[in-house]
C-alpha cells in the first residue's frame, strides 16, 4: 500500500484513537473529582429496574436512601452488597464505579486504536521501501493490465482501495504468472495497457509493480 494510504490508516486510526482517550480521560477526571470528597460504604441491591440495573438502598445515621446503581450484571441478586460513594455532608448525594469503568474501558479503547494506527502506519511504510528498494535491483519485465478491481476487504471509511491485476513471464521461472499489485488509491489504468514489474532475482515469490504517478497520488 502506497505512502498516502499508510497517512490516512494513521489519521484515522489515530483520530478514532484520541476520541476514546478524551471520552475515557474525561470520565475518570469526572469519577475522580465527584468521589473526591465521598467515603466509600456499602448498600445492597432490593431489585433492579427495566433495563436492568441494580436499585440499591443504603443506610446513613439510620435512615435509608435508594439510587439506581450502573453497574449491571447478570451475576447479581436481589440481597447482594453494592459498593457506593457517599458525600457524608449529604447522603443523598451518592454514586457508583460506573465512571470509573466507562473511563478505563474508553482509554483502553483509545490506546488500542492509536497504537493499532502507528503499527499500521509503520508496517505499510516499511513494506512500501521494501518496494522501492526491489524496484531498483530486481528483474524488470513487461506486465499486461487484465483488470482494476476495488478491494472490498480493506475500507477506508467510506473509500476501498484498488488493485492492479496484471499477467507476465516469470524471469525466473519463464512460465506465465497473473500477479497482483499492491493497495492504490486511484489510477488511469485500463485492461490491455502495459506496466513494469521488477521481481526478486533470487526469489521467485517477490515482486513489485512500478506503477504511474498517478497511480500513487
Amino acid at each position: 500500500m502506497n505512502r498516502k494510504l499508510s497517512k490516512i490508516f494513521l489519521l484515522t486510526f489515530g483520530l478514532i484513537g484520541l476520541v476514546f482517550l478524551a471520552l475515557g480521560l474525561g470520565f475518570l477526571w469526572y469519577y475522580t473529582h465527584q468521589t473526591s470528597d465521598m467515603v466509600t460504604m456499602s448498600g445492597y441491591i432490593t431489585g433492579f429496574d427495566s433495563d436492568g440495573d441494580p436499585l440499591v438502598v443504603y443506610i446513613v445515621d439510620g435512615e435509608s436512601y435508594t439510587v439506581e446503581g450502573g453497574i449491571s450484571s447478570t451475576n447479581q441478586h436481589v440481597g447482594d452488597e453494592y459498593k457506593l460513594f457517599i458525600d457524608p455532608d449529604d447522603p443523598t448525594r451518592a454514586m457508583d464505579s460506573t465512571f470509573l469503568v466507562m473511563g478505563i474501558v474508553f482509554a483502553a479503547m483509545g490506546a488500542v486504536f492509536a497504537l493499532a494506527g502507528i503499527i499500521t502506519a509503520v508496517a505499510l511504510g516499511s513494506a512500501a521501501r521494501s518496494r522501492e528498494a526491489l524496484l531498483g535491483y530486481g528483474r524488470r519485465v513487461i506486465a499486461t493490465v487484465l483488470s482494476v478491481d476495488v478491494n472490498r476487504s480493506v475500507n477506508l471509511g467510506k473509500v476501498h482501495p484498488l488493485r492492479v491485476t496484471a499477467e507476465c513471464t516469470h524471469p525466473l521461472t519463464g512460465t506465465t504468472v497473473h500477479i497482483r499489485s499492491h493497495n492504490i488509491l486511484s489510477t488511469n489504468l485500463q485492461p490491455g495497457d502495459r506496466v513494469e514489474v521488477a521481481f526478486h532475482p533470487s526469489n521467485e515469490k517477490k515482486y513489485a509493480f512500478d506503477l504511474p504517478e498517478e497511480a500513487n497520488a
